[in-house]
């Protein structure tokens, strides 16, 4: 006996549908994150993704930064701009809401411009970058660069995803797959 019905039989099935609306459970939204910074302080925080995306973080350590008016405490920052940071995995994060990956996400341009123009390598190329391509990806390769990269530079793209994968192995964690999946998102096609 035959534990499939075939394809006629499925397609056969009268449903309504017609009033399903899908909703997504990646809520990125930039038109609701922009909207959400005329009550933050939108330099500091653009800073504050810079420090984060050039030197990292991780085990609850955010780091410092320096500006005009001295030093800045990330985890300060977050507080005092309602950054959601120490989050257990699989927390629900409202589309309003920043977290860390999401500010370096939303700043991904202004990381690259100071990067580019500083000629300051982030840690992500420095630790995890492959050696034979890190003289020619050393400023194009940081954390938030698989969202702006031309995924028709396949090149690049593979340069980023055994970037990221480097990273995975010596930190035990999967984060080369979340990447790729980004890019596949966005189009790459290997």
């Amino acid at each position: 006996m035959q534990n499939y019905l075939t394809p006629e039989h499925l397609k056969s099935l009268r449903l309504d549908l017609s009033d399903l609306v899908c909703l997504k459970t990646d809520n990125f939204n930039e038109k609701a994150l922009l909207e959400t910074l005329k009550d933050k302080d939108i330099n500091l925080l653009a800073k504050t993704a810079v420090q984060l995306s050039v030197c990292g973080y991780g085990n609850q350590v955010y780091g410092n930064f320096s500006t005009k008016d001295g030093i800045q405490n990330v985890q300060t920052v977050f507080d005092q701009q309602q950054v959601k940071y120490s989050n257990p995995k699989n927390t629900f994060i409202a589309e309003t809401d920043f977290t860390p990956r999401r500010l370096i996400r939303f700043f991904r341009y202004q990381i690259e411009e100071y990067i580019i123009t500083t000629k300051c390598v982030s840690y992500l190329a420095t630790k995890y970058c492959p050696t034979d391509q890190f003289e020619e990806y050393k400023y194009k390769i940081f954390p938030g660069c698989e969202h702006i990269v031309d995924i028709t530079n396949k090149k690049m793209v593979k340069v980023i995803i055994n970037t990221y994968k480097n990273l995975s192995q010596k930190q035990n964690i999967d984060v080369d797959e979340r990447v790729t999946r980004i890019l596949i998102a966005r189009g790459y096609v290997e």
